[in-house]
């Protein structure tokens, strides 16, 4: 008696899931993805950045690994419908803020002076009022717009606070967890150097401010060749600023009571 043959012997006939894409497709649609939204096509050494894994393996997963597991995943968030798949995506995915983002309810001239400020060659950004997450919403929103539409638009800096609910900027350094002051203070004085060297065009710093008073006049200075972001959980004294820079100095002002909620409003102000 001849055995029946089981599913996957019949060659005409595919066996589920037969997901229709090959795993050496996936990582590079992502790539046309991100070129059609940043307005150019992110090198490797970029790609790289955005993963954090080595250039080599960065350029093997896009061209030669069939990625089983990502089909495996996307074999399972297909058998979700619409609504839940955004959500689960939605979950599983940071938000990414930018000046465009919906949270944004400023008027657009506001936007668009702090867009034009991001053209210049040098200059000096203060966020301030909100909270803790505006303010670092904000500024995360800052870099990633500069970064967009130019693919020589380093950022440097650093973040005192883990890049939980957003994306990181590329370029920044982020703690692991939250820093306490002194701590902060530590590890930026250790940072400072290498930061410094950077060839960035715009440099970020939060949460950094209050605790690296040894350090101001030298992030200042900075502002005098270069973009540079403060986020600070203190209030800076803007006039003693002003009088420390020869470059533009613009104070982004969150306003505190907007609606509906999660949204940010800010104010941008030549000083």
């Amino acid at each position: 008696m001849t055995k029946p043959k089981g599913r996957s012997e019949f060659k005409e006939l595919a066996v589920g899931p037969a997901y229709p894409h090959a795993g050496t497709s996936i990582f590079p649609r992502l790539r046309a993805a991100l070129t059609d939204f940043l307005g150019f096509q992110p090198s490797y050494p970029r790609l790289a950045e955005m993963i954090g894994f080595g250039g080599s393996k960065t350029h093997y997963w896009f061209n030669v690994f069939r990625h089983p597991h990502v089909i495996a995943f996307l074999c399972l968030l297909e058998r979700l419908p619409d609504r839940k798949r955004l959500q689960i995506l939605g979950l599983l995915c940071r938000e990414l803020p930018t000046l465009d983002h919906v949270r944004m309810v400023s008027d657009p001239v506001a936007v668009s002076n702090l867009e034009d400020l991001l053209e210049g060659p040098s200059g000096l950004v203060v966020v301030r009022g909100g909270t803790d997450f505006q303010r670092i919403w904000v500024a995360t929103a800052i870099a990633h717009t500069f970064q967009h539409g130019n693919p020589k638009r380093g950022v440097a800096g650093l973040d005192v606070y883990p890049p939980k609910k957003w994306v990181p900027i590329e370029g920044v350094w982020y703690g692991r967890q939250a820093l306490p002051p002194a701590k902060r203070a530590e590890v930026f004085r250790e940072a400072w150097p290498t930061i410094r060297a950077s060839s960035a065009q715009l440099f970020v710093f939060i949460g950094i401010w209050s605790v690296a008073a040894e350090l101001q006049k030298e992030i200042l200075n900075l502002a005098n060749s270069r973009l540079v972001v403060i986020a600070s959980d203190t209030e800076p004294d803007i006039k003693k600023i002003a009088t420390l820079i020869q470059s533009p100095l613009h104070v982004v002002t969150i306003q505190t009571t907007v609606e509906p909620a999660q949204s940010i409003k800010i104010n941008v102000e030549p000083v």
